[in-house]
């Protein structure tokens, strides 16, 4: 293809452009993405023609199994869908500008993650975010980085897990969250003053997955104390599922400490005296490297950060990029 000097990309490209990449990335055929655009196939096959021109590179090849993307053509779609992203956003900033708004705040809150420190920050900034549109959107980690990525939400607060790609994404650590260990009001365990490792070993636990930090952290506990983790373990990280279980069968559970007080009180568990000192998650604030947040997004980020401060041990110095922390 042409490699010559060409006016800049920008002034060739359109929207109708990423769109096809964006729509070839759900139905990799031109009849399936045609028809998502309301267009002809001979049409965008016309369109990918010209964008193929445009950026000197094959970005398809085809295989009985229709479209495949060429490495060019993964990293043309990931920033496509970003740049579509920012469209969107433009398109909700003014709307809620003509309607009288502040803007709109897109989080995304992992569904462990105790709802203190949002519920907080958002009483800090009080007068700060009025007429802002708040959005939260609660989910998995991984649920949320991606979305975090393609430009779908503005914030994540959340916990990091070793294996967890982070690239693309800034992070700055909040707190520290102590866990310890809980049970559902009827259980035999329950009204004990006193509790050992010996005690819970052989018990059934609803525990994060063995990927987590706190998980981690759990099981050397008990191998430091009785030589083994439990191994009657069911995993989740839904906060409301692993209540529902501990309401249901015989169960333990670990959660956030100050969440396992609030439920305490009001009778939907019991926290466990059992000496879970030192087993702590990370709470963290993510948002998209190079992104740019409108005011009330970034007077929430801050807010967060100030409540973290305030309220909470840090759990680090703040780090400008997500591959820092994966390097240490």
């Amino acid at each position: 293809m042409n490699r010559t000097a060409r006016p800049p990309l920008r002034n060739r490209i359109k929207l109708r452009h990423l769109m096809l990449m964006d729509a070839l990335s759900h139905d990799p055929s031109l009849h399936g993405a045609a028809s998502r655009m309301h267009m002809t196939q001979p049409n965008a096959t016309r369109m990918l023609a010209e964008l193929e021109d445009m950026l000197g590179a094959r970005l398809y090849e085809r295989s009985p199994r229709g479209l495949l993307a060429t490495p060019y053509g993964e990293a043309v779609t990931e920033q496509a869908r970003l740049l579509l992203a920012n469209v969107d956003q433009i398109e909700h900033t003014m709307q809620s500008l003509l309607e009288g708004h502040a803007g709109l705040v897109r989080v995304g809150m992992m569904a462990s993650i105790a709802p203190a420190l949002l519920a907080q920050a958002l009483t800090a900034t009080g007068s700060l975010l009025t007429g802002a549109q708040l959005r939260i959107v609660e989910g998995a980690h991984d649920m949320l980085a991606e979305r975090l990525r393609h430009g779908e939400l503005d914030l994540v607060v959340g916990r990091v897990r070793p294996d967890t790609a982070l690239d693309g994404l800034q992070l700055t650590p909040l707190v520290q969250e102590e866990f310890t260990a809980v049970a559902g009001p009827t259980h035999p365990l329950a009204r004990r003053r006193r509790l050992a490792f010996a005690d819970v070993l052989d018990q059934a636990w609803v525990l994060p997955p063995a990927a987590v930090v706190v998980r981690q952290g759990f099981d050397a506990a008990f191998l430091r104390e009785c030589g083994r983790a439990p191994a009657q373990v069911i995993e989740s990280v839904s906060l409301f599922t692993n209540l529902s279980l501990l309401r249901s069968a015989p169960l333990l559970a670990i959660m956030p400490a100050t969440v396992a007080t609030e439920l305490q009180q009001h009778g939907l568990l019991r926290r466990l005296p059992l000496p879970l000192a030192g087993i702590v998650g990370p709470v963290v604030l993510l948002r998209r490297q190079g992104s740019i947040l409108n005011r009330a997004a970034q007077r929430l980020a801050q807010a967060l950060i100030d409540t973290a401060a305030q309220g909470a041990a840090p759990a680090g110095e703040p780090r400008k990029s997500a591959s820092a922390h994966q390097k240490a």
